[in-house]
């Protein structure tokens, strides 16, 4: 079994925290864009805690995702999505999928640590999620990026759509979409300083 390799916090990457927990304090979509390899994806998944929770989530049945739950689901509240290469009018029902299965999983671990019913149909796609970030948002058409705008309108929540450089340029050409985007941020790759500081040491 391969250890897992522990995940540097850089300024970088606090940075990009900073600007997630913006989004979510003023429950605005941001935009994060930047060249391939700088740690988009792995700063997000660090930062959602995705490594952890997606796997809970990863089961078809709701059984098996009760079964997988542990203590850390209880505090999540953020939900990870890439856009798939294919079938791209799924997005909307991936990320519906994710954010019940977060919301039922959640739910019903701690009924049962408390001894209590729930009732599922109390329990709706996003109750539980305060952020939705969604990653290779380039691949996307203007109807799939509708789809998350819609999802943006009716919940009470923020989202992050993370990108190449020039998504930020293209998605103001959506006006609709574009009025809800309150935060812009470029990942930028490491400093010298700081890449020398790492490889020495840490």
């Amino acid at each position: 079994m391969t250890k897992k390799k522990p995940f540097i916090e850089t300024k970088e990457y606090k940075r990009f925290a900073e600007f997630c927990d913006a989004c979510i304090k003023y429950k605005y979509i941001g935009v994060c864009y930047g060249a391939p390899g700088v740690g988009k994806t792995l700063s997000s998944h660090h930062y959602t805690n995705w490594n952890v929770i997606g796997s809970q989530l990863d089961y078809q049945l709701l059984s098996k995702v009760v079964e997988a739950a542990t203590e850390e689901i209880v505090a999540a509240n953020k939900i990870f999505c890439t856009a798939p290469a294919e079938k791209a009018s799924r997005i909307s029902l991936d990320i519906r999928d994710l954010g019940y299965k977060l919301s039922y999983g959640k739910a019903i671990y701690q009924a049962k640590k408390s001894g209590i019913e729930v009732e599922t149909a109390m329990v709706s796609d996003f109750n539980e999620v305060k952020l939705i970030i969604v990653d290779e948002i380039d691949r996307l058409k203007l109807q799939h990026l509708e789809q998350l705008r819609d999802i943006y309108d009716r919940n009470d929540l923020a989202m992050v759509f993370i990108g190449m450089p020039g998504i930020e340029k293209r998605l103001s050409r959506y006006p609709q979409l574009y009025s809800r985007i309150g935060f812009s941020h470029e990942f930028d790759k490491l400093s010298k300083d700081e890449t020398h500081h790492i490889l020495e040491y840490k």
